[in-house]
């Protein structure tokens, strides 16, 4: 049996699985349910507000090495366009074509 797991991530503890109960809500924390097929976020309150106060993107906030380590999913030559996100240009390979060409070669 598949079962869903819901992680807490927050200021005051380490990331820790909780529980699937309203109480695992709070105004500081972020869960994170996967669901397996399906993975949902919720930010709690105070969360949401910065979120929506852009303190992800402001200079001193470390979002931008989140980015620096994504494996980029677009490059020049491709045509992608993705509705709400950014895009981020690159000459490597993204890490889907990694993973297609590595099957191709174990099949063969």
């Amino acid at each position: 049996m598949i079962q869903p797991s819901l992680i807490s991530y927050s200021f005051q503890s380490a990331s820790e699985l909780v529980l699937l109960e309203l109480a695992a809500i709070a105004a500081d924390r972020m869960l994170l349910l996967d669901s397996y097929f399906t993975v949902l976020v919720f930010h709690g309150v105070t969360i949401a507000q910065w979120r929506n106060a852009g303190y992800q993107n402001q200079a001193e906030h470390e979002a931008r090495f989140l980015l620096a380590k994504l494996n980029p999913s677009a490059t020049y030559d491709s045509n992608v366009s993705q509705q709400g996100t950014d895009v981020i240009f690159t000459n490597d390979v993204s890490f889907q074509v990694f993973i297609d060409h590595l099957q191709r070669l174990v099949v063969q």
